[in-house]
């Protein structure tokens, strides 16, 4: 669900809310990946980015899951080892043996990674397109207990 309010913000900032039709833009939302979207329109961090296509790789595992095992003693994906490795899972922390995937990825730290990413993709937009947002954004994040999104000077 965080990805798919990312994708309606981009669509809201860069299609809806545009005094102009972007033609190019509209078919980029078609044909490119979220992460390649932030990267290009608003030039993220490559931490960003990779942290980006990370949650997208995790979801489409959620979404689209194989069903077969990882294939890994440590029940957990060759292709996601970096969300294991930032210390992200809920995990016995044997390498040679682990919880399933599933119950790995029952993490409140998982959660709290990806709540804060999305965070800061959506300040980067509303930073962006400050004629669009900010009159209504920074009063919400002020009354939102997490709500890091503060007025630069």
């Amino acid at each position: 669900m965080l990805q798919s309010g990312l994708c309606a913000l981009l669509v809201e900032a860069n299609v809806m809310l545009s005094p102009k039709r972007d033609e190019e833009r509209i078919k980029d939302l078609d044909r490119k990946a979220l992460h390649d979207l932030f990267k290009q329109w608003y030039a993220i961090p490559d931490e960003l980015y990779d942290d980006l296509k990370l949650l997208g790789e995790l979801r489409n595992e959620l979404i689209h899951p194989a069903h077969t095992s990882t294939g890994t003693a440590d029940n957990w994906p060759e292709y996601l080892k970096r969300i294991k490795e930032k210390g992200l899972l809920q995990s016995t922390g044997d390498p040679a043996g682990d919880y399933i995937m599933l119950s790995q990825i029952a993490s409140h730290r998982l959660l709290v990674w990806a709540i804060d990413l999305t965070e800061q993709l959506w300040q980067i937009v509303f930073r962006a397109h400050p004629e669009k947002y900010l009159d209504w954004a920074l009063p919400l994040a002020r009354i939102i207990p997490r709500g890091p999104l503060k007025e630069q000077a």
